[in-house]
């Protein structure tokens, strides 16, 4: 458990923290219930202003881990990875990111709340790149609402300002490729993307496996913001979101 406030440069990552500059590869770990109340629930690779970490994940599991931040700040993001807005490689390969929560119930204060990434958090730089590949599965991760306050939610599954996430291999098939799902509306004021949201100069690239089941009548389950800079969601896949 992780209890540095957001606002304190170094905090974040209940399970495992590392800078931006660093180096790590991870091999059939599991990271699984850990709370921080700054992003990161399981891991969190934090800002720099030079850059250029390395996270390489190879069957990992990421799992029921958990931003909870009681707070006077109206953001929160990143339930299960929080990735850096400055320039990093980050591969996620054959992994599991699931059941993860951003929990913004008992925040202080007054005024409308906003979340992002109950699972995955991607940086906002054209060098930002994510690589999602192998089965990947990325599942069921959630949020909760104030009871009191407007709560906004953007990218249950996934969340991106910017950067590059590149998901799945072209001429893969679906037993070997990512599958993201079972993202659901809740019970938020608005929510925008349930599987994967992008503004800014997003870049996905779709290039096999699925993204399904997710959303409800209100969301659609891939978001691509319009004024907000040019994102851009290419599909390849062969497959169509739901």
């Amino acid at each position: 458990k992780e209890t540095t406030s957001p606002d304190t440069v170094g905090s974040g990552g209940g399970g495992i923290f590392m800078e931006g500059t660093a180096r790590l590869r991870l091999t059939g770990v599991t990271i699984q219930n850990c709370t921080s109340k700054a992003p990161g629930g399981g891991l969190r690779m934090d800002y720099d202003d030079t850059g250029g970490g390395t996270l390489t994940m190879k069957n990992c599991k990421i799992i029921n881990n958990m931003v909870k931040d009681d707070g006077g700040i109206a953001e929160s993001s990143g339930g299960g990875i929080g990735l850096p807005n400055c320039p990093y490689t980050a591969v996620i390969d054959t992994c599991e990111i699931s059941r993860n929560k951003v929990d913004v119930s008992t925040k202080k204060g007054s005024g409308p709340l906003t979340i992002t990434a109950c699972g995955l958090y991607t940086g906002n730089m054209q060098t930002s790149i994510t690589e999602i590949k192998g089965h990947t599965v990325i599942d069921g991760n959630s949020y909760v609402k104030h009871d009191a306050r407007t709560t906004k939610v953007s990218g249950i599954g996934i969340w991106m300002q910017g950067g590059v996430v590149n998901i799945g291999e072209n001429g893969k098939p679906d037993s070997k490729s990512p599958v993201i799902r079972n993202h659901q509306v809740g019970d938020a004021n608005k929510v925008y993307g349930t599987a994967i949201y992008l503004e800014g100069s997003a870049v996905v690239n779709w290039r096999s496996g699925h993204i399904t089941g997710n959303g409800g009548p209100a969301a659609k389950a891939v978001y691509v913001r319009t004024g907000y800079g040019n994102p851009v969601f290419n599909n390849t896949s062969g497959h169509t979101e739901n």
